[in-house]
């Protein structure tokens, strides 16, 4: 085989390998999109969540704001928003057409205070702490929450979050023989050049090290075209589509990807150039 012949054949072995790493960078990407943007709809479920303060109707406000100020202070407490009787009767007057006041002849409806907890506080057993921990105000007549709505959201959660993990272990598994198959294939077409080197006395990582820094550019250069593709492929979503569109921990995204292509790529690389400094003579010449 001349030299021409098999420079070229290595050439294109290392473009058909860049496409490939390419292509399992671009999986890695949009799998990585959808669990950080999947993580975001759950923190917004998530913070949804509300518990209903129900105030003594005789409390004066100013009392009822500074209880308001002691639960803004609170390491659960998201935000808080404060309805006073007479802005609850609007509400009610509002939704009802009419004034339940003609009727009753007083206003029924109590002071409440709608507390938004932080996402880490929203599970059963910290709602349930948390009320009774409020419950034990006298300014507080109940407390109340939605416990099916608790119970569904933080199933899902789980549901979801053990679906993602799965496919993102199998995700990683088949990226990592994928590569690594890829890169081997280009590593064998250097394989007596590894075996000669070592034959006149270079160290494994004296042979290692060059092949190392050249994956770490192809896997560097496919990290960033498999974020162009993303990008490229947001920008194609957001311009055919008319529902809002929004992606979170895009760059973060990149980050990961450039930075995954450099380090599967030589971590296949050393592997594969390890396996032929230890070959027998008959698989280096054959």
């Amino acid at each position: 085989m001349s030299t021409s012949t098999k420079k070229l054949r290595i050439i294109n072995a290392y473009i058909i390998s860049s496409i490939s790493i390419t292509l399992v960078l671009v999986l890695i990407g949009v799998l990585l999109l959808l669990v950080f943007n999947v993580k975001h709809l759950m923190r917004s479920a998530r913070q949804s969540i509300q518990l209903t303060i129900l105030i003594n109707p005789e409390e004066n406000e100013s009392k009822i704001l500074l209880f308001q100020k002691e639960l803004d202070a609170q390491p659960f407490t998201n935000f808080t928003e404060y309805i006073s009787q007479q802005q609850a009767l609007e509400e009610m007057k509002a939704y009802l057409g009419s004034d339940i006041v003609d009727l009753l002849d007083y206003n029924p409806l109590p002071p409440v205070i709608n507390l938004y907890l932080k996402p880490k506080y929203t599970s059963y057993d910290s709602l349930q702490s948390i009320s009774n921990r409020i419950l034990e105000y006298d300014i507080v007549d109940d407390v109340f929450y939605n416990k099916n709505l608790i119970y569904q959201i933080n199933d899902n959660i789980s549901l979801v979050s053990s679906i993602l993990g799965l496919i993102a272990f199998l995700l990683f598994i088949i990226a990592m023989a994928l590569i690594n198959n890829t890169i081997r294939l280009l590593i064998y077409s250097k394989r007596q050049e590894i075996k000669t080197m070592q034959l006149v006395g270079a160290s494994d990582w004296f042979i290692i090290r060059p092949f190392m820094l050249n994956s770490a550019l192809q896997g560097f250069i496919a990290g960033l075209l498999a974020s162009l593709v993303l990008v490229l492929s947001i920008l194609f979503i957001q311009a055919h589509t008319t529902a809002p569109f929004k992606v979170y921990n895009l760059e973060l995204t990149m980050a990961i990807v450039v930075l995954s292509g450099i380090f599967i790529t030589d971590l296949a690389t050393f592997l594969a150039v390890k396996r032929y400094l230890w070959a027998k003579d008959d698989i280096i010449w054959s």
